[in-house]
C-alpha cells in the first residue's frame, strides 16, 4: 500500500486560506480610506442590523457543523491523501463560508457607514484565524493512526 503523497498540500491550502483573510482586510481598509462619515449606531429599523448578525452566525454555524460533517465523511480504509484531499476540501469550504458575511459586513458598513457591522467581520476574521488549517489540525481532526501521522510529518 505505498502512496505518493502531494507534498505542497498544507502549502497550498494555507496560501487559499490566507488569500480569504487577506481579501476581506484589504477590503475593510478600502472601505474605511473611502467612508465620507462613520459613526456606531445599533440601529433596529436599518435592514442590515438584521442580516449581517444573522449571516455571521449562520456562516460561523455551518463551518463548525461542516467540520463535524468532515469528521463523518472519514471512512477508516481511506487512504491519506483522501483524507487529506477531504480535509482540503472542506477547509476552502469553510473559508468561504466565512468569508462570504464578513464581505457583507464590510458592504454594510460602506453602504450605511456604521462601524457596528464592521465588528461582525473582524469577529469573522477571528474565526478564520482560529480555524486556520494545519498539519496539526488534520490529525487531530482526521484521528490518525500512528503510520499515517509518521507520513504527514514527511509532507
Amino acid at each position: 500500500m505505498n502512496e505518493t503523497l502531494n507534498k505542497g498540500v498544507f502549502k497550498t491550502l494555507q496560501i487559499i486560506y490566507s488569500a480569504f483573510m487577506f481579501g476581506i482586510i484589504v477590503f475593510l481598509l478600502v472601505v474605511l480610506y473611502q467612508a465620507k462619515t462613520l459613526y456606531f449606531l445599533i440601529n433596529i429599523d436599518d435592514i442590515f442590523t438584521i442580516i449581517v448578525p444573522l449571516m455571521t452566525l449562520s456562516g460561523i454555524v455551518v463551518s463548525f457543523i461542516l467540520n463535524n460533517n468532515f469528521k463523518k465523511m472519514l471512512l477508516p480504509e481511506d487512504t491519506l491523501q483522501v483524507k487529506l484531499t477531504k480535509f482540503q476540501s472542506a477547509s476552502i469550504i469553510k473559508g468561504a463560508l466565512l468569508e462570504g458575511p464578513a464581505l457583507i459586513a464590510i458592504v454594510a458598513t460602506f453602504v450605511s457607514g456604521n462601524y457596528f457591522f464592521l465588528l461582525f467581520s473582524i469577529v469573522l476574521l477571528l474565526v478564520m484565524y482560529l480555524q486556520f488549517p494545519s498539519k496539526q489540525k488534520f490529525a487531530q481532526v482526521a484521528q490518525l493512526s500512528f503510520e499515517e501521522k509518521s507520513k504527514l510529518d514527511t509532507l
